[in-house]
């Protein structure tokens, strides 16, 4: 059985098409269109590409590598004191690790007067979202070809915004389109040996020397307009894999919702109502169940084995 729990409703209106009449929602920016690279303020600092890229000081740096590796790798971005280029005054660069040694990405800061047109030069429009937490617009760009987001960070009071470069996982690839599996289960992982799992999926463990069923926990990459990363609890039952439990939060970019709703639509068909705060996906060889969850902003997606059974409200 997978059962997908959702937060709450809309903060900028809503969709009556989404079944989720009142809990779906999004907005829209029609941003002018930018000459991508020409006439940039960044482009000497950039590869060109129509895409974004890291700046050219991080060298061969890649998002998620070990943090030794890339501390060796691009030293200057790790330095006590801040990376300045020449000729801009404004911009400060920097890489930083994340909770499991690895690298979480890097950093570009610089003025928020010309932020937005800076950055649009370089990629074209991006898509749009809110941080409420630290009261900050947000503006992504997304690389598919090499998983690299980009993201524009623009608080409401302060004279300096920030570019962060990291991974992420498309969640068309996370959910996938067979009815029998996740997408990320190139593998299958229910029913699985932990020792299989681990060897296939050590990149995701917290800790690589770890075993799975005692840290049940994967770390995957966030998927488009998260900004944490998507976390996998694992349940183990006599060795093997019985449930999983991927968390991700949509509260800067509430269309997320309609996404996954459209990709599991897709995945699994259409789905049944069960009670007014749930949704249910009985065809497939999965059961999928979808909850609203109030005051909480985060898709709950808990994923099991079992009989094609609409569940009980």
């Amino acid at each position: 059985m997978l059962v997908l729990h959702q937060g709450p409703g809309a903060r900028y209106g809503t969709v009556s098409s989404s079944p989720w009449h009142a809990g779906a929602s999004y907005v829209v920016l029609l941003l002018g269109s930018a000459a991508c690279g020409s006439g940039a303020r960044l482009q000497p600092l950039f590869p060109s590409s129509p895409q974004p890229t890291l700046f050219k000081a991080a060298g061969t740096l890649v998002p998620g590598m070990p943090i030794a590796e890339a501390r060796t790798t691009a030293p200057d971005l790790f330095a006590h004191d801040p990376l300045r280029p020449k000729g801009f005054d404004d911009v400060v660069m920097s890489a930083k690790a994340d909770a499991y040694d690895h690298l979480a990405g890097v950093t570009m800061q610089l003025g928020c007067k010309t932020a937005l047109a800076d950055v649009m030069a370089l990629w074209g429009a991006p898509a749009t979202g809110y941080d409420t937490r630290a009261k900050a617009k947000l503006y992504w760009w997304f690389n598919p070809a090499t998983h690299l987001r980009a993201t524009l960070e623009t608080p409401d009071a302060a004279d300096t915004c920030r570019v962060v470069f990291d991974r992420y996982l498309p969640l068309l690839e996370l959910i996938g389109t067979t009815d029998d599996r996740l997408g990320i289960e190139h593998d299958p992982l229910l029913g699985a040996a932990e020792a299989d799992v681990t060897r296939t999926y050590h990149d995701f463990l917290p800790d690589p020397a770890s075993r799975l069923c005692n840290d049940k926990l994967l770390i995957l990459p966030p998927v488009e307009f998260d900004r944490t990363f998507t976390r996998v609890r694992v349940g183990c039952s006599k060795g093997t894999v019985a449930g999983l439990d991927i968390v991700m939060n949509y509260s800067a970019h509430v269309e997320m919702k309609e996404t996954i709703l459209d990709l599991l639509k897709k995945k699994l068909g259409e789905p049944k109502n069960v009670t007014q705060e749930m949704l249910a996906y009985p065809q497939g060889k999965l059961t999928v169940t979808i909850k609203n969850q109030p005051q909480m902003s985060d898709v709950d997606i808990e994923v099991r084995r079992g009989p094609q059974a609409t569940p009980a409200p």
